[in-house]
């Protein structure tokens, strides 16, 4: 009998693993409330229903009518958690455990692993309502206020003061399922970001990444992704042994994740923990530099199909590979110029185009700012640069007046991490 692949709406995951399932033969279903023209990626697949992921007693009746043998999510965790309640209910394949799920949803959760493991996390400071004197006398400023449950950075707030908490905490609350919030230290460092593959039960390490921010409102957001990190050896000598440790706590067998953690003073700090692909399009890069995808290896493992630790990584690289989101400023789009040479250009994958002519940007200070997900891979270093800054000159977003509301990011930057630790 064919296969049969339902996918959980769309992400920024959903076109190529569309195509790869289609490749192998698959027959390919999404799924989504959105009307048909809403996105192109719905022309890819096979078939569309008009059902909403959250309706899951009217999915599970059509999977059965229809014989579905595997349910695809990417990375939007909603969309994850409707595809982990919709898979037990038919019985289906998810790679997630129990615990591992609960600690990419609960970033406190995660973190008492990783304390109890030895790794490092920011200090945390417990602040709850009714507020009171003796809650804000322990605090040392800057925190960082978010919510326990989200993630894309919603929700977040840098604040210096006790004023600026309480305002934080409140919008934290609006972002939050849980109606939990975070208030820990701000640690000032370097970001980074380690990504491995789970297959039945040993983590496969495949990279760890330097994220470069720029400033939105006095607080850092990351937009370039460089996939050649200076702290692979020193993180895989000195840490790799503990977060070894923190999955096998976590009881996390298979699929792909990734850690965020700051370095500081020989130090990694760790954030949160995503149990799931990346949003940001890595996979674009890593097929080209490592010879494999997440994305194909996440479908297989909804299909229940068996592969290789072959299939995860190669030990050979094959090139350099970086990921750019450019950042852009509130304000109403009058024109958008470059983007189709951009997406012509040998070695550049746009994975993600947020935004169109006439759209209004508001101030969000948080990931959904990012205008574009461009991949980008070269055989050396400095071409992959050379393309950046290619890319930067050719990539306008403007308004009524002319100003590009791109958020200029410096590609020079991009060296100084090229040096040792």
């Amino acid at each position: 009998m064919k296969q049969k692949l339902l996918f959980m709406g769309i992400d920024t995951s959903t076109r190529d693993a569309v195509a790869y399932a289609r490749s192998i033969g698959v027959e390919t279903i999404i799924t989504d409330a959105r009307p048909f023209g809403s996105s192109p990626v719905k022309q890819m697949a096979d078939h569309v229903w008009q059902i909403d992921v959250k309706n899951l007693d009217e999915l599970q009746a059509r999977c059965k009518k229809e014989q579905i043998t595997g349910i695809y999510a990417g990375n939007h965790e909603f969309c994850l958690d409707m595809t982990r309640e919709l898979t037990r209910r038919l019985e289906l394949p998810f790679y997630a455990s129990e615990e591992g799920w609960a600690c990419a949803r609960d970033k406190a959760r995660f973190k008492e692993h990783c304390m109890a493991v030895g790794l490092d996390v920011p200090q945390r400071y417990f602040v709850k309502k009714p507020y009171t004197q003796e809650m804000f006398a322990k605090i040392s400023y800057p925190v960082i206020v978010k919510p326990v449950d989200a993630c894309a950075q919603r929700g977040l707030t840098l604040c210096g003061s006790e004023e600026e908490l309480i305002t934080a905490y409140e919008k934290a609350l609006q972002y939050s399922q849980k109606k939990e919030v975070i208030v820990e230290e701000f640690i000032e460092g370097e970001e980074v970001s380690m990504e491995y593959f789970f297959l039945d039960g040993h983590p496969v390490f495949c990279r760890i990444n330097d994220l470069l921010p720029v400033s939105v409102n006095n607080r850092p957001i990351f937009c370039f992704i460089w996939q050649q990190s200076r702290h692979k050896e020193k993180y895989l000598r000195d840490t790799a042994d503990k977060t070894d440790a923190l999955f096998q706590r976590m009881q996390c067998y298979l699929g792909a994740a990734f850690l965020q953690a700051i370095y500081r003073d020989g130090k990694y700090y760790f954030l949160e923990f995503g149990y799931r692909i990346d949003g940001i399009g890595s996979w674009t890069t890593e097929k080209r530099i490592d010879g494999y995808s997440k994305v194909e290896r996440m479908v297989d493992l909804a299909l229940g199909r068996p592969f290789s630790p072959k299939q995860i990584i190669l030990p050979e690289k094959n090139g350099v590979g970086a990921l750019y989101l450019p950042l852009v400023k509130a304000g109403k789009i009058d024109a958008i110029s470059g983007l189709e040479t951009v997406r012509c250009m040998e070695g550049v994958d746009v994975s993600l185009e947020r935004f169109h002519i006439g759209d209004e940007i508001k101030e969000s200070k948080d990931m959904y700012q990012l205008a574009y997900y461009l991949g980008i891979w070269a055989e050396k270093e400095a071409t992959l640069l050379d393309r950046l800054k290619e890319i930067q000159s050719l990539l306008k977003i403007c308004d009524h007046d002319g100003n590009n509301l791109l958020i200029p990011f410096d590609g020079a930057t991009v060296r100084e991490i090229l040096r040792d630790i």
